[in-house]
């Protein structure tokens, strides 16, 4: 419920700001700097978000990885394409996990646009997938439409340390001819396959109801008290929370007083 809860509420604030393409796919991906390893290695795995030609102004996600084998010890945002964070990006160790809510007040579309950076320790040995487990890609068409098509993870592998330096040259005595060792055949570069999960539909299906739903309360950080004037202005972000029985919200802005919206996003 993350992406309908939140997503489509920074999709309403933005709603000014659309693109006129009608709606096309984005994939979100991982890409790491290096994909054989040993322990005691770091390895920088970029999540990336290709749009086509579909301008976006949100995603949120969560990467599942190998916690025997990687343990994160970092995350850099500073090259996002994204500003503002419904929940800022965070790692857990115990949960294998790094998960993120990002958005921009300003569309963005193009090829391989940075979300963000995360660093891991290599800690043991094996092969080690970084995946999504769930994710979303909101356009900024006005309604917050989900386009993302396929999620894509990485898979690394990690190879224990001999420990063995390596041999000292041969010095050949004086007046002799020095020889050359064959070096040793190099290895071939073992193939990463490419995890592709599918996005899946997420449903809330509504309860009985036993008595009239309360209205939601609408909390925007920004502007705490609605009965006080607040001088200043800068994007902001709405949330509310939704009682079981609540399978869907409305929502639209405008100078209405006393105005229903005609379908739940």
């Amino acid at each position: 419920m993350r992406f309908r809860n939140i997503m489509a509420v920074v999709a309403s604030l933005f709603f000014s700001l659309t693109f006129a393409h009608a709606a096309s796919a984005a994939t979100m991906y991982v890409v790491v700097d290096k994909d054989a390893v040993k322990i005691g290695d770091q390895v920088t795995a970029t999540v990336k978000i290709d749009s086509e030609d579909q301008g976006i102004n949100a995603a949120q996600g969560t990467l599942q990885f190998s916690k025997d084998i990687l343990e994160a010890t970092g995350i850099d945002k500073s090259s996002s394409v994204f500003r503002f964070w419904l929940e800022e990006p965070a790692f857990t160790n115990d949960a294998g996990q790094v998960s993120f809510v990002g958005g921009t007040s300003t569309g963005v579309t193009g090829k391989s646009l940075t979300v963000l950076r995360a660093t891991f320790k290599v800690k043991g040995v094996g092969k080690a997938s970084i995946v999504f487990s769930d994710g979303a890609v909101a356009a900024s068409d006005g309604s917050g439409t989900n386009v993302l098509s396929a999620l894509r993870g990485v898979t690394i592998t990690s190879a224990p340390s001999t420990g063995v330096a390596p041999p000292l040259p041969i010095v050949p005595p004086s007046g002799t001819t020095a020889t050359t060792t064959p070096a040793a055949p190099v290895p071939p570069k073992p193939t990463v396959p490419v995890v592709e999960i599918k996005p899946v539909l997420i449903v809330r299906p509504p309860v009985e109801v036993k008595i009239l739903p309360p209205a939601p309360i609408i909390s925007v950080k920004l502007f705490p008290d609605p009965q006080k004037w607040y001088n200043l202005s800068d994007t902001f972000f709405a949330t509310w929370y939704l009682p079981p029985d609540i399978s869907g919200v409305g929502d639209e802005i405008n100078r209405t007083v006393h105005f229903d919206p005609a379908k739940s996003e």
